[in-house]
């Protein structure tokens, strides 16, 4: 169950990484 909740924790840490990343693109390009 341990393993789950890491596995649970790397894929949102994964999400909200490739989130911000999008957001400073769409930043940088709209200016």
């Amino acid at each position: 169950a341990l393993y789950i909740v890491i596995i649970f924790i790397m894929v949102i840490l994964i999400i909200i990484v490739i989130l911000v990343i999008i957001i400073i693109i769409v930043i940088k390009t709209s200016y």
